[in-house]
């Protein structure tokens, strides 16, 4: 499906062949591939151009639209991959949270900004189960 979107963006097979960096033998199998999967003609080729039909058309606004978020997706895996991420609450008796632990919360804030923290500050006790911390 890559390879239908990639030709489609490009217009033509070598365009492709070019950003996806495969061959262009390989690039006119997987079209043919694809088009008999949806027993339909997909593009119309000529020596210098390929053009969508509708029936390529309708397949490319649906599939750039899902290849698009896949690729989001995938971005978004790699830039959490190894990272801190989630929402964290902590509970801290006020009077030592302010003096202590106010640089060490601004640091790991600042190193871990995918960490939705929340810092609770409180001279009772408080039960982490039954107020969720």
């Amino acid at each position: 499906m890559a390879t239908f979107i990639e030709v489609a963006r490009h217009g033509t097979i070598s365009g492709a062949s070019k950003a996806l960096r495969i061959p262009t033998s390989t690039i006119s199998r997987r079209l043919n591939r694809l088009e008999d999967d949806f027993e339909s003609r997909l593009l119309s080729r000529n020596s210098r151009h390929c053009s969508l039909t509708p029936s390529g058309q309708l397949l490319y606004d649906y599939a750039s639209g899902l290849m698009d978020d896949l690729l989001e997706a995938k971005n978004m895996l790699h830039e959490t991959d190894g990272h801190l991420s989630g929402r964290m609450k902590v509970s801290i008796p006020t009077e030592f949270g302010v003096v202590w632990l106010s640089d060490v919360v601004s640091e790991f804030a600042r190193d871990h900004p995918l960490v939705d923290l929340e810092c609770i500050t409180s001279m009772q006790s408080l039960d982490p189960v039954r107020q969720e911390i």
